[in-house]
């Protein structure tokens, strides 16, 4: 299961920086930084989150990924990794799809978890 850190982090490791370059970048303390990632600290406040996603150039998707979890206790892998293959699928259907409980077996698999957004857009969130 992925946290809001665990994405952070991975983002901050994309971006090539160290915990010290992020907090230059950013002018958050490199230590609440740390413990974001780690998992102490969750769901930062506004003036945080911001700092970072600009400190970390992401993109508008990573940037409504991100956002999203700061609300989430954890996505499972596959889950996100949907998401970030499949821009189609909006940031509604992911939040709803985390918080679904399931008869019988949860979806595993990235098609899986695309699948049940897919049907998700479909039936709710388009337009």
């Amino acid at each position: 299961m992925l946290q809001f850190g665990d994405v952070l982090k991975l983002c901050r490791e994309q971006r090539g920086l160290s915990l010290r370059e992020l907090k230059t970048l950013s002018k958050i303390d490199h230590a609440y930084i740390h413990r974001l990632e780690n998992g102490d600290k969750n769901s930062p406040s506004d003036h945080v989150f911001t700092a970072l996603v600009r400190a970390l150039k992401v993109t508008p998707r990573m940037r409504d990924i991100l956002n999203a979890l700061r609300n989430i206790e954890g996505v499972p892998d596959a889950l996100f990794e949907a998401m970030q293959v499949n821009e189609a699928r909006s940031i509604l259907a992911f939040e709803t799809a985390t918080k679904m409980s399931f008869r019988g077996e949860r979806p595993s698999t990235v098609e899986d978890w695309d699948k049940l957004m897919g049907d998700l857009d479909e039936k709710f969130f388009q337009q």
